[in-house]
């Protein structure tokens, strides 16, 4: 029964680092040449969707709970090479490359994200007014 209430606050405590450490990211790696729609882009995807989702999830909103389950599911499996949208990596990545980084076309696999995703995914399943995993016996 302690498990299911710690759950949530636990998801939203990562969420809470997640959220710093982008902070921490944009202000550490300084703003030099990025461009300036590059970098409000890595804000609001790696520090504002996470600070809404880390309360949101501590409230047990199903809304940021599935906006916090699609960030982790579009950071699973990205593209690296070329040109990147965002000037820097997720501020938590657990990435495993796969493909010809030689030519400049290969994939990193987040195990951190999907980790992320089947947790939250979890979290959203349990929740749901259908599911009666939550009723006590």
């Amino acid at each position: 029964m302690l498990v299911r209430k710690i759950r949530f606050k636990l998801a939203s405590a990562i969420l809470a680092i997640y959220c710093l450490f982008g902070i921490g990211v944009i202000i550490f790696s300084g703003f030099g040449s990025k461009p300036f729609l590059n970098l409000l882009s890595y804000v609001f995807v790696f520090v504002l969707i996470p600070a809404f989702s880390t309360y949101g999830v501590w409230q047990r909103s199903k809304k940021a709970m599935t906006v916090s389950l699609f960030l982790f599911l579009s950071q699973s499996i990205r593209f690296i090479g070329g040109e990147s949208w965002f000037p820097y990596f997720p501020p938590i990545s657990l990435g495993i490359p796969f493909g010809n980084f030689a030519n400049g076309q290969g994939y990193l696999i987040d195990f951190f994200a999907i980790s992320m995703t089947i947790f939250l995914a979890c979290l959203l399943w349990t929740s749901l007014p259908f599911n009666n995993y939550n009723k006590e016996i």
